[in-house]
């Protein structure tokens, strides 16, 4: 099956749309995935937990999403 340049698929704005979501989806899950390790040394600190609390813990924050 071949498509014509001028079809409605292959129209250039569309794709730059679709990249511009996947680096933005990519940026909140880096942005998300990187404040783990950030909220733990926060918390340790805060709070004063050892290390097995503090593991407790950042479980039982993973098991509310």
């Amino acid at each position: 099956m071949t498509h014509s340049p001028h079809s409605p698929s292959f129209l250039p704005r569309h794709r730059w749309k679709v990249l511009a979501a996947g680096v933005a989806a990519n940026a909140a899950f880096s942005v998300a995935f990187s404040g783990i390790p950030m909220t733990a040394v926060l918390m340790r600190t805060g709070y004063r937990l050892d290390n097995a609390t503090l593991g407790l813990v950042l479980g039982l924050m993973g098991l509310s999403r």
